[in-house]
């Protein structure tokens, strides 16, 4: 699991250095409509996540509600460490001061290179970008980092549950998770 969100992470560094050469291209619908694909694609993806726990637990035939309630168990164990770490990489406006997050840190490193630019200030745009999506990945790596092993622990304490239900003939023979 942690080698999968480095890797995507890094993945996600390598987009960024190819469009990078384009930042200045972009405009205000551009990054508009973006924002908007994004967030279908984020819709899209948690249907797909809740259409794959029901499934997963019907593997478990006779295991079902066993494999059920461990997976309720999980989801009340990752919650709010989820929350942790969107409100790390997203930021909060609902406390005085806000919470900046890791996406308002870019935008506002990304801003200042736009201004730093347009100024005359510096020449070359894209190291100055490139240099506020290093440390954007970082502060992503670290929203993670910070979380691994209690993610870890939920994880762990998850497929142990799983691995109890799956031992079940009947749903009476069924371990109580």
């Amino acid at each position: 699991m942690i080698r999968r969100t480095t890797l995507a992470a890094m993945a996600a560094l390598a987009a960024l250095f190819v469009v990078a050469s384009t930042t200045h291209a972009t405009t205000d619908i551009s990054r508009q409509c973006i924002r908007t694909a994004r967030r279908s694609l984020q819709t899209c993806r948690l249907g797909c996540v809740s259409d794959f726990k029901t499934r997963q637990a019907q593997c478990f035939g006779p295991g079902l509600a066993c494999a059920q309630v461990c997976q309720t168990t999980n989801d009340a164990c990752r919650a709010p460490l989820d929350t942790q770490q969107q409100v790390c990489i997203n930021g909060d406006d609902t406390p005085t001061p806000p919470i900046l997050g890791c996406q308002d840190t870019l935008r506002q490193g990304l801003d200042a290179c736009r201004e730093l630019f347009d100024r005359g200030a510096i020449t070359d745009l894209d190291a100055c970008a490139n240099q506020a999506r290093l440390a954007n990945l970082q502060c992503l790596l670290n929203c993670r980092s910070s979380l691994d092993e209690l993610f870890l622990a939920c994880n762990t304490a998850f497929s142990q549950c799983l691995a109890a239900c799956a031992s079940c003939a009947t749903p009476q023979e069924c371990p109580a998770p």
